[in-house]
Formats: structure tokens, C-alpha cells, sequence
């Protein structure tokens, strides 16, 4: 059983639920969890377009069949949450949704005489509908990979799929006021540009990945993965990229949203160098850009660099580097910590936090300032002991 409990001024929220797990066999496994929320507190309702302050009663659930053996695998999974659902002591996804998986799955017997040690085939096919029965996606997921020589792998997958999003998650419906699909007037601009309130695509996925343990000294991975008919969803992404839907361009950044499909390519990627056994660094890289196909405009483009560093003086006392930039707002964040660990649950840290702007817009006088501008920097140190005392 598991229970919460939040109250603040204007907020209450209770949380009550059981769950239990049962091995049926040696291979197969059932577990559940059903969960009831009642909340005091400010819901937004979508079809008359008006926030109110009232009592809210939800339901949520999972339950999983797994069956685990060792070549062949297969699961059944869902959860679901209604619209009223609230855990204010944790975190929920998406109310008012239903998300049912099926995965089967095959493992070879390893032979590491071989170039090729073993593979791994999957299929994960998932599907998402709301409490009303409107399903808003699915996809596919067709993966093989293979394990190689040094602690190597590759693999490939493959995803169909189809999205739809609806006015009523962004917003007031067109039912619940009168408003005008073309406008960007505030007062009669709808929630969606044009003469549908729901977006639709069919999407494909393709992705490659690859990676290595090739040394002590040396490990790397990567992966490209490329989405067709990925949504845009129009919100814009700062002074380096605003709207780009036809909505935005022919009316102005106020204009309704007007999501839209586009492609989307992106890169992760990161190699490890571990010149010694107290010494540890590494570089990662995340690249994403999408463009869309109505206007063929790029509606973001970002890469995030980060660099990690570790040196180990002993056991328990050490240093680290934290380097982290990010290209779409131009902003660099920095750490240097040094820790000691003598013991579980004793711990002292002393550290410097640095965050800073590189060529941005000066928040008043909408200027760029070249170079490095700080936005805050931080010293702090932390100090932790534990207490045993048995009684």
C-alpha cells in the first residue's frame, strides 16, 4: 500500500493505492498497482474553456504479464491515467491516457569463438488512447542488434508509426468559444490556425547505433536516428528560432498554433578516455535539428557539448569538471566540485557553479553582448554524517 499526502494553501492532494507483484513460475511474472487521487485545487477544462476551483477525483493503474526465459521473451504492459488524476508527491506524464505495449523478444546463446557472440531481435508495439476511446498514436518498433568482439554492438531499428494531437490538449476547444481560425487577435484567435481542431501524421523512424569498450583506456558510442513526420508543435524556440508554421509567417509569432510534420535528424554521441586508473573524462554531443515541409524552414537546431572530468586522489577524496554547452541559447554552465566520502552517508562537497551567456541578447536592453556574459555564479559546500544508534 502507498499513500501521500499534500496540503498547502489552495492545494490539497491525497493519494491512495495497493500493488503487489506474484511469480507464477520460474519464467513468468504479474504485477499491478491501482492508485485514487482526490485533489482541491484549479482544474482548466478544455470544452467551456474556464479554470475552477474545485474537488477532483482521479484513477490510475498498471498492470504487467512478463514472461522472461532465455532465448524467448514476451510482455504485456498498460497503465492509464484519467483526467482528473493528480499526484502533487510525485510525477505524471499525461492525464486523460491509456498506453498498451507488447513486446516479444529473442536472444541468441552467446559463442565468444565467434565474430559474431550472440544477437538480440525485438518487437515493441505500443498504442496510446484517451478515456474517450480516441487513440493518438502508435508505433512500432522492429530492433536487431548485434554483440561483437571487445566488448563491441551494433544494431539497427526500424519504426512505423501515426500521431494525432487534438486542440483540447493546448487549449480551450473551437466549442467552447466563439473564435476565429484565421485570426491573431487575442479575443478571437482559437487554440488551433485553420479549419481543423486535430493534427495528423504517419511517421517513419530509422536508426543506427554502435559503440565499444575497445580498451581500458578507451570506449566510445554513437547513434543517427532520423523521423519523418515529426511534429513541430509551434511553440517557437527563442530569438534564434521562432514560429515557423504558415500560420506564424503569414500572421506573426501571436498567430493560433499551427502545428505541423517535418523531418527531424538527430546525433548522440560520446567517447570515454581513461589514460590512468585515477583519471576519467569524457565528451558527449546531442544534435537535433527539425525542419518542417509546409514552409521548409528549420523550426530548431541544437547541439549540447558536455564535458566530464574525474580524477580519483583516493578512495574516498576526489575532483570533477563539469563543462556544458548549449548552442540554442548560447549558454555555458560550468562545475568544479571537490568531494570526500569516507564512509556511507558521511560526505563533505565544496563546489563553484558558473553559468554564462556566450554572444546573447542582454535581457533589457535586447542588445547582443559579445563575448561571455555571467548570469550567476555560485560557491557552495555541503556537509553530511550519519548517526547510528540502535535501540
Amino acid at each position: 500500500m502507498v499513500a501521500t499526502s499534500y496540503n498547502f494553501i489552495e492545494k490539497h492532494n491525497q493519494v491512495l493505492g495497493v500493488d503487489g507483484r506474484f511469480r507464477l513460475d520460474k519464467q513468468t511474472t504479474v504485477s499491478f498497482q491501482t492508485l485514487g487521487t482526490t485533489s482541491r485545487n484549479f482544474f482548466f477544462d478544455p470544452n467551456d474553456g474556464e479554470t475552477r476551483y474545485r474537488t477532483g477525483n482521479g484513477f490510475g493503474y498498471s498492470a504487467d504479464y512478463n514472461v522472461s526465459g532465455r532465448n524467448w521473451g514476451w510482455e504485456l504492459y498498460g497503465e492509464g491515467f484519467t483526467q482528473d488524476y493528480r499526484a502533487d508527491v510525485g510525477f505524471v506524464q499525461r492525464t486523460n491516457s491509456n498506453f498498451n505495449y507488447g513486446l516479444i523478444r529473442y536472444n541468441s546463446d552467446p559463442n565468444p569463438k565467434k565474430k559474431i557472440i550472440s544477437y538480440h531481435v525485438h518487437n515493441v508495439t505500443h498504442a496510446d488512447y484517451d478515456w474517450q476511446g480516441r487513440m493518438y498514436i502508435w508505433e512500432s518498433e522492429n530492433l536487431v542488434e548485434l554483440q561483437l568482439p571487445r566488448n563491441s554492438w551494433v544494431g539497427a531499428w526500424w519504426e512505423p508509426g501515426y500521431e494525432r494531437l487534438f486542440d483540447h490538449e493546448f487549449g480551450p476547444t473551437r466549442e467552447a468559444k466563439s473564435c476565429n481560425p484565421f485570426s491573431a487577435d487575442k479575443d478571437k484567435k482559437c487554440t488551433f490556425y485553420g479549419e481543423s481542431n486535430e493534427r495528423a501524421s504517419n511517421k517513419q523512424h530509422l536508426s543506427f547505433y554502435a559503440g565499444s569498450q575497445y580498451s581500458k583506456k578507451i570506449q566510445f558510442n554513437g547513434q543517427v536516428t532520423h523521423r519523418w513526420g515529426h511534429f513541430d508543435l509551434d511553440f517557437g524556440n527563442g530569438s534564434k528560432y521562432p514560429r515557423v508554421s504558415p500560420a506564424a509567417l503569414a500572421l506573426g509569432q501571436e498567430a493560433p498554433l499551427d502545428p505541423g510534420r517535418g523531418s527531424l535528424l538527430q546525433f548522440n554521441g560520446s567517447i570515454t578516455y581513461q589514460p590512468t586508473n585515477e583519471l576519467r573524462t569524457q565528451f558527449s554531443i546531442n544534435s537535433q535539428r527539425l525542419r518542417r515541409y509546409d514552409t521548409d524552414r528549420v523550426a530548431y537546431n541544437i547541439n549540447i557539448l558536455t564535458f566530464r572530468g574525474t580524477y580519483q586522489f583516493t578512495k574516498a577524496t576526489f575532483t570533477r569538471l563539469i563543462l556544458d554547452y548549449n548552442t540554442l541559447d548560447s549558454k555555458l554552465r560550468a562545475q568544479a566540485l571537490l568531494g570526500w566520502t569516507p564512509s556511507p552517508g558521511t560526505a563533505f562537497y565544496a563546489g563553484y557553479n558558473d553559468d554564462l551567456n556566450y554572444d546573447s541578447l542582454h535581457p533589457f536592453t535586447q542588445q547582443i553582448v559579445p563575448g561571455f556574459r555571467r548570469n550567476a555564479r555560485t560557491f557552495f559546500i555541503k556537509a553530511s554524517y550519519l548517526i547510528r544508534k540502535g535501540f
